[in-house]
């Protein structure tokens, strides 16, 4: 079987071994959930770089599923999670 795709990505290895937990997913729910709650732009920070080196995530993977969890929100949600990613993460 093919393992790699036209751009090099191995899907098997990001679907048996790369792809985050779902406990790692219910941290970002959460942590998107607080930052939503609160709004501290320092308090993201922190717990962003926190959470990235406590479960050995990659950054873009954990942007990635804040950008999944920020499509079900209503506008309102929609525009301070893009905030979040754009102005404080980035």
């Amino acid at each position: 079987m093919n393992e790699e795709n036209v751009t090099g990505t191995n899907f098997e290895k990001y679907n048996g071994e790369a792809k985050p937990s779902q406990e790692i997913r219910r941290k970002i729910a959460n942590y998107l959930n607080e930052y939503r709650e609160h709004s501290d732009e320092k308090f993201a920070k922190e717990i962003f770089l926190e959470i990235c080196a406590e479960t050995s995530i990659a950054r873009f993977t954990f942007v990635g599923y804040i950008l999944s969890n920020g499509f079900s929100l209503d506008s309102a949600g929609w525009t301070t999670t893009l905030d979040l990613i754009v102005n404080i993460l980035y």
